[in-house]
């Protein structure tokens, strides 16, 4: 680079063109269909950008880049307008949508005006959708590089909203990108920049230099922070998960200032119960069972590099952490008090890490209610805003991200009602007579997106008095057929698993005593099994019941079923009526002798 008046003509330059080539994607919408909403207010989002970064800083104002992002939003009433702290639009006003998701690669924002460099993968439901893109290379000028881009997204809601999606995401978005170099490209040429100011890669064995960000909501059981059972109905889960590259921030001329490596995959979520104790944060991360760590690697030129003594001899009283040939490496588990003079020591030239889950938009604690029905929060792994000894990349970078994240989850109080086990019941006769044989076929409907298991079937069978019958055969064989205090009980003990959104049939064969009087048959059926939904106790019981009130029977020699009616009942208001009528008439008589 040669300098502030040659990079501000290069930007023009590079402004002009981009705006003149590329116009943004147009995302079609998935048309909208009936929407019933849910009879309780449940959903949430997540959003996460593995970076985000104001290029150019507050004296050369060029643009925002966010690299591998994510975001997706719920709300069973329709959803409202949600933005992040980075002023993404994460859910718009839709109120004929519950869910949508939206993951992609990379976008810029270039002077005030947003260029999609590749289209976003965008969802809504319902009904549910899912959308992909990618990209395999996007040289696009000086201003930005990148490698197999790639955005997905799956929206899931029934279109009666009262019918929950269990065992599947609600929603999930997923952004990635691949050796990210922002302000400068490989292999720039004359008129470019050499060096881009920002690279997300490893400079010395390009290890590790793809960028992810998923998010996602989920229905979940009802459960506490230490994974124990807290009720029967169902809560929410919005989860933000990230895989962070090294970043290489360079100064105007081109030396590194600083390198930040974040090791392994991160996970912050929020969790809504309903129920006391069941709303809560957590933070995740994990690298394969070693301490999760942030390395910074300061060379003798940086600016930054009269730190390195002042870190090293903090550093060195400070068990797990080291600082050897101007690399510092901050296990994140282990800011403690001694610790604490080094963040302050990097707080001061404007770097933030390792940060401790915190409120949407503040500093404060995370939101979690004590009834259980919100928890919500947000971290960012790394934040640069220069200060300090970093002031001179103020000319550059006006504020970057490294694995922000941002979560919510709300749940109505009491926890999420959803349907039961789907049940239903017919009859091959709608009349019998005395003797006579018929079947009941007993339908179980899995509304789960996952197999249903542990399905039992208990169906018990009663008639009106005088009516016997005889429980002959059942499909598939191998019920129990018992008897007790005149109930015939017939027991499927377990016909699954059932596949997801499938119906498995049972049938139980009947024959009418020969001596049967009128009447009527009727039995019910229950259901029990076993969905897994997620969540700490991974699945959740679910129940459905049917009654069905048929055959009649009628008995030998063509007498008419009873309809319930009692015949004396009727015989005695008959003559009790022509009884009043001749009392009518004595009166009358009366009346006309006196006359």
């Amino acid at each position: 680079m040669k300098g502030s008046t040659s990079m501000r003509r290069r930007i023009g330059v590079i402004a002009a063109a981009l705006t003149g080539t590329l116009a943004a994607v147009a995302v079609s919408a998935t048309p909208a269909s009936a929407f019933t909403p849910a009879p309780q207010a449940y959903g949430g989002y997540g959003s996460g950008a593995e970076t985000f970064a104001d290029i150019g800083g507050t004296t050369l104002p060029l643009a925002e880049a966010t690299v591998a992002f994510a975001n997706s939003a719920v709300n069973s009433r329709g959803l409202q307008p949600v933005t992040d702290e980075l002023g993404r639009l994460v859910s718009p006003s839709a109120p004929n949508f519950a869910s949508k998701a939206m993951g992609a690669a990379l976008e810029l924002t270039l002077l005030n005006n947003e260029i999609q460099l590749v289209a976003d993968a965008v969802a809504v439901a319902p009904p549910s959708s899912s959308a992909e893109d990618s990209l395999l290379e996007l040289p696009v000028s000086t201003l930005a590089f990148a490698e197999a881009l790639e955005g997905r997204a799956v929206a899931n809601f029934n279109d009666v909203g009262a019918d929950c999606v269990l065992g599947a995401d609600l929603a999930n978005a997923r952004g990635e990108a691949a050796n990210v170099q922002l302000l400068g490209a490989a292999d720039a040429g004359p008129d470019g920049f050499a060096n881009p100011t920002i690279s997300l890669r490893n400079d010395q064995d390009n290890v590790r230099d793809v960028v992810s960000s998923a998010s996602r909501q989920r229905l979940v059981s009802q459960f506490r922070r230490d994974g124990s059972v807290a009720g029967n109905k169902i809560g929410i889960l919005s989860q933000v998960e990230q895989t962070v590259a090294p970043i290489t921030i360079r100064d105007p001329l081109g030396a590194v200032a600083i390198s930040i490596e974040v090791a392994g995959v991160y996970q912050l979520s929020a969790v809504a119960g309903g129920l006391p104790g069941t709303a809560f944060v957590a933070y995740n991360p994990a690298t394969g069972g070693a301490a999760p760590v942030i390395t910074l690697t300061i060379p003798p030129t940086s600016p930054l590099a009269p730190l390195n003594p002042l870190l090293a001899g903090v550093l060195t009283l400070v068990p797990n952490a080291s600082s050897v040939g101007g690399t510092t490496v901050i296990p994140l588990d282990t800011v403690t008090n001694l610790l604490q003079p080094v963040i302050d020591l990097l707080a001061d030239q404007g770097i933030v890490i390792g940060e401790a889950p915190r409120a949407i938009g503040s500093t404060a604690a995370p939101t979690e209610a004590a009834d259980g029905t919100v928890a919500s929060a947000a971290i960012d792994l790394v934040r640069i805003q220069p200060a300090g000894l970093l002031a001179p990349l103020a000319d550059l970078i006006g504020d970057v991200r490294v694995g922000h994240m941002e979560v919510q989850a709300f749940a109505p109080a009491g926890g999420i009602d959803c349907p039961g086990i789907g049940v239903n019941k017919t009859s091959d006769r709608a009349d019998v007579s005395a003797g006579e044989t018929f079947t009941v076929s007993i339908a179980t409907f899995n509304p789960c997106y996952v197999p249903l298991t542990n399905v039992r079937v208990v169906d018990d069978i009663t008639a009106t008095n005088g009516v016997g019958f005889t429980v002959n055969a059942t499909n598939p064989t191998g019920s129990t057929v018992t008897q007790e205090g005149g109930v015939t009980r017939v027991v499927f003990n377990d016909i699954g698993p059932i596949p997801p959104r499938e119906t498995r049939v049972v049938q139980v064969q009947i024959t009418v005593d020969a001596g049967a009087r009128s009447g009527r048959i009727s039995d019910t059926a229950t259901v029990t099994g076993t969905c897994g939904i997620g969540g700490a106790n991974g699945n959740v019981n679910l129940v459905g019941q049917f009654t069905l009130n048929a055959p009649g029977v009628g008995a030998v020699g063509g007498e008419l079923p009873r309809t319930g009616r009692d015949d004396r009942l009727y015989l005695g208001l008959g003559l009790s009526f022509a009884l009043a009528l001749a009392g009518v008439e004595v009166l009358r008589r009366r009346s006309r002798n006196h006359a």
